[in-house]
């Protein structure tokens, strides 16, 4: 029988959906199956120049811990200010305006996260300069 999921939403977090009490994860449309980033060392967020998108990932946490709270926040690689980064952590889409009153590599922060549960992180990924450069940042999630 063929179990099709075809949204996050559907998905059931396990203790082996994320190495640590607290990950964050790409949902995967082929295999229907929430994955940590820390599992894709190649993962990539491509932004024409001068433009921006809005990605999605998931705060996960495991069904065996307990989270207090949870900041999450982009740290540039390169000190030169090419791009920028804003994130939301909503259960809602947010809308381009929302991410306005941010400021670039903002920290967001979620006090609290059931067990076994997952909640939406929105990524503003704007180019600022008109060159086609590839740019690397690593992302901060810290938890209590």
């Amino acid at each position: 029988m063929t179990i099709i999921v075809q949204s996050p939403e559907d998905s059931v977090v396990s203790i082996d959906t994320v190495q640590y009490a607290i990950g964050l994860c790409y949902f995967n449309p082929e295999t229907e199956e929430l994955i940590e980033i820390s599992e894709m060392p190649d993962m990539w967020f491509s932004i024409e120049p001068g433009g921006s998108a809005i990605r999605k990932l998931y705060i996960v946490s495991s069904p065996s811990e307990l989270i207090n709270w949870a900041e999450l926040t982009v740290i540039p690689d390169d000190s030169r200010s090419t791009y920028s980064v804003k994130i939301i952590i909503n259960e809602e889409s947010p809308i381009r305006s929302d991410f306005d009153i941010l400021p670039t590599f903002n920290i967001a922060r979620l006090d609290s996260l059931p067990q076994g549960e997952f909640i939406s992180a929105y990524f503003l990924i704007e180019s600022i300069s008109n060159t086609n450069e590839v740019m690397s940042a690593k992302i901060r999630l810290s938890y209590e």
